[in-house]
């Protein structure tokens, strides 16, 4: 805010340019996933979805679990922006990060990295939005490779976290 208002101060920018170039939507969904997740700390409900997660997936191990936070995350991730959905996921990764018996970086890496896998659907990032018209793609082109991608990229990120753990 302080360098918006020193843009203007300075004559940099204008309020008229600043309106035209703000994206008032993209703020209130960023706005409101922060919310929500913030929400979600303070009741408790991502505590009881991670301790949910622990009754269903103790038997498989840490890397399981690790991989359905992650296929959380790209499920979120493939509709709201990156920074909404690792704010939803991040209460829910704090509750079970105690039973997860991994470092703490490499579960925030494997978020992180899921968080950017915007692949499977055009509206889950800018760019996939910025080619769709004008390749002509429709939802299912971006299905039908999206998900072969993501499967790759999951691949890659685990490994990689596995070789670094």
């Amino acid at each position: 805010l302080f360098m918006l208002g020193g843009s203007v101060l300075l004559k940099l920018t204008n309020t008229k340019r600043i309106k035209k170039d703000l994206n008032i939507e993209l703020l209130m969904i960023l706005g409101g996933a922060i919310a929500l997740g913030t929400a979600m700390v303070d009741s408790g409900l991502g505590n009881e979805i991670g301790l949910w997660m622990q009754r269903v997936l103790p038997a498989f191990g840490s890397w399981y679990m690790l991989g359905a936070l992650m296929a959380l995350t790209v499920l979120l991730t493939s509709f709201i922006t990156n920074v909404a959905a690792v704010s939803i996921v991040f209460p829910i990764v704090m509750a079970l990060l105690p039973q997860l018996d991994l470092p703490v970086n490499v579960v925030f890496l494997a978020i992180a990295f899921s968080a950017s896998a915007a692949f499977i659907a055009p509206v889950s990032y800018q760019t996939n939005l910025m080619v769709q018209a004008p390749g002509g793609y429709t939802s299912k082109d971006f299905v039908r490779y999206g998900v072969p991608m993501l499967l790759l990229y999951f691949a890659g990120v685990i490994g990689w976290l596995w070789i670094n753990y």
